[in-house]
């Protein structure tokens, strides 16, 4: 951060740090790229340990705003929930069996199994409009083995809607109306007549049938 006065000044930083491990450390490194202004005076430093407070995926994901953006973009929190699906880099976590209760984390650091319930804490980020959870500081497995949530029953056409990001779902009698899955990066489109849903074969590999039914 940079600092152009020649009055005092406070500046506020935070630091994440892993909370597997009992220490933590970190540089403060403080520099004058203006020689002629002379020395730089630190009058104190000091180090507050923060409380990242329980919040649920619905607060994380909730939004009114047209871009879908997560009113908590850029803020740590800590979320409890059961794996839902994985994927190589990270896996979904579900907390209620509703809309909007539903996040990807990216962590390739730890293995959970779908039917984990766990306790993650990291920064809320948004990908590419894909809100997910990052940079995860603290992790805990509570159980295991856990009946996971009931698909919700929409349409195709719901199934694009922000509040179904990260959310298990089910379609029924949706028409496959394109197969080719070679040249659309591993997904096909089905329709129940409300409109397209693609499917991606990111966590299960299949070879869907043109005009097949599912």
């Amino acid at each position: 951060q940079t600092v152009n006065s020649q009055s005092w000044q406070e500046l506020v930083f935070t630091v994440v740090s892993d909370t597997t491990t009992p220490n933590a450390e970190f540089i403060i490194s403080v520099i004058s790229t203006d020689p002629s202004q002379g020395h730089i005076q630190v009058d104190s430093f000091v180090v507050n340990k923060a409380t990242i407070s329980a919040t649920s995926i619905f607060d994380i994901q909730y939004t009114a705003d047209v871009s879908g953006n997560s009113p908590k973009d850029g803020e740590l929190v800590t979320v409890t929930g059961n794996v839902t699906a994985k994927l190589t880099k990270g896996y979904f976590l579900q907390d209620a069996d509703t809309a909007w209760s539903g996040i990807y984390v990216y962590d390739s650091n730890n293995a959970p199994a779908v039917g984990d319930n766990i306790t993650i804490s990291g920064s809320v980020k948004e990908y590419y409009t894909l809100t997910e959870i990052t940079s995860v500081s603290s992790y805990t497995k509570n159980s295991s083995g856990n009946t996971g949530y009931t698909p919700i029953k929409i349409s195709t056409i719901a199934a694009n809607s922000e509040m179904y990001e990260g959310v298990l779902i089910q379609v029924k009698y949706a028409t496959c109306t394109d197969a080719d899955v070679t040249n659309n990066f591993g997904m096909f489109s089905l329709d129940d007549g409300s409109g397209v849903a693609k499917v991606d074969n990111d966590m299960y590999s299949y070879t869907p049938v043109q005009n097949g039914v599912y």
